[in-house]
């Protein structure tokens, strides 16, 4: 166990974690960049990753995974929690709910999307981060959409959790989520050293950490 984490911060990290079912003996000890020669990676698939996950989040739905790791829309309500840097999308095109309404499935509907059109698709993917991360009244009308596309069964999230994780110059942590798929790390202490980076690919990743040191 580390030194700079007190046994509150133990369990501060044990709590969050035992939220989604793990334990003490599913979290990784150590996490050192130094290990790999072009730093550690963390993905939402788990083929790209250099440690396994602690543990896995199921979602049905995007209020599910909201309920689960965003942010309430009481707390925003209340004043608790701002949502002033959530980047809100205008109301969907009725391009967009048509080509929702007529497409068989969701892989088709992204497709679509994609390769014709492109300002919907930004939208989309906007509200998707703002319903979990924002309000989600704001962008309530994208949410057969979001989950025709991101939940055509149900989403397992991955968790990583370790108790001590240091970062080396030219050897970056690198977190990455794919496939509309984010990724939790939960940490207890992290130590940057002088010229280490931390590199987060495709924008939802869910950090928790006990202590933060950038040397």
């Amino acid at each position: 166990m580390s030194n700079t984490l007190t046994a509150e911060h133990k369990e501060n990290q044990l709590a969050e974690l035992t939220k989604h079912n793990i334990i003490s003996a599913d979290i990784t000890p150590e996490i050192n960049t130094s290990t790999s020669s072009n730093g550690i990676v963390l993905s939402s698939n788990v083929n790209e990753s250099h440690h396994a996950p602690s543990g896995w989040i199921m979602a049905s739905s995007i209020k599910d995974l909201k309920n689960k790791l965003g942010v309430k829309d009481d707390d925003i309500d209340s004043g608790i929690k701002s949502d002033h840097h959530i980047n809100y999308p205008p109301e969907p095109s009725p391009n967009l709910l048509q080509l929702h309404k007529n497409s068989p499935d969701g892989c088709s509907f992204e497709q679509s999307l994609c390769d014709n059109h492109k300002l919907d698709a930004h939208h989309l993917a906007n509200a998707t981060l703002a319903y979990v991360m924002g309000h989600s009244k704001k962008v309530s009308k994208y949410e057969d959409a979001i989950n025709k596309i991101s939940f055509p069964k149900p989403m397992t999230i991955p968790v990583f959790a370790a108790e001590n994780v240091t970062v080396y110059p030219g050897k970056p942590l690198v977190l990455k989520s794919d496939d509309n798929k984010p990724i939790v790390v939960n940490f207890g202490s992290v130590t940057v050293e002088q010229g280490g980076e931390i590199q987060i690919i495709g924008g939802s990743t869910q950090w928790t950490s006990q202590t933060f040191i950038q040397k």
